[in-house]
């Protein structure tokens, strides 16, 4: 059989005896395979537990790589004893983006490859920062239910370029209660995609 490779992965094509084309391939999610192969997939965690009467960022996230983008796979939002009877108007989770977020508390983006040594090239702030100036809107939904977790999935959809932005936020009439978002994402080097 003669084989033809591939001299940046190694990997071969051939042709066998009977004129059929062999190959050997894989097949797996963008996350999984930055997460394996580059050890560039990452999971961020924000909560603020001082929810007031108005739109509070709950997780914010920057990138600061001046040569990858930061793909965003996925987000879960919850808030658990909020003391505004849902559904309502003026109760809603947002999501959007190239805000400009200060104060709170760091929130560290986890390499979800633990053999990996790498970190992200993103900075991330939760526990009450402040929106300073706001983005523009990609998502607002209501709730449908007190403690209910809402799941975003992105697919790899929203590319954070050098310097942008991506927050989560949570507007409510209340004034208690616990609002959590997760971000999972990976990087990758501009133009690979």
């Amino acid at each position: 059989m003669s084989i033809i490779r591939d001299p940046i992965h190694g990997g071969g094509a051939g042709v066998n005896r009977d004129g059929q084309m062999e190959i050997h391939s894989s097949s797996a999610e963008q996350i999984h395979w930055y997460s394996e192969v580059k050890g560039q997939a990452y999971s961020v965690i924000g909560t603020t537990d001082t929810l007031t009467a108005a739109k509070v960022p709950v997780l914010y996230i920057k990138n600061t790589s001046t040569d990858k983008d930061l793909i965003i796979e996925q987000a879960i939002m919850q808030v658990v004893d909020e003391v505004a009877t849902v559904p309502a108007v003026g109760i809603f989770w947002s999501i959007e983006l190239g805000a400009v977020v200060t104060g709170g508390s760091a929130a560290t983006p986890v390499n979800l490859n633990t053999s990996s040594g790498n970190t992200a090239e993103a900075t991330a702030l939760h526990s009450t920062p402040t929106i300073g100036t706001a983005g523009s809107d990609i998502r607002k939904f209501y709730n449908k239910a007190e403690s209910e977790l809402y799941t975003i999935n992105a697919e790899g959809a929203i590319i954070i370029g050098p310097n942008g932005t991506y927050t989560i936020s949570y507007t409510t009439t209340g004034s208690a209660g616990v609002a959590t978002a997760n971000i999972l994402f990976y990087m990758e080097d501009i133009g690979a995609g």
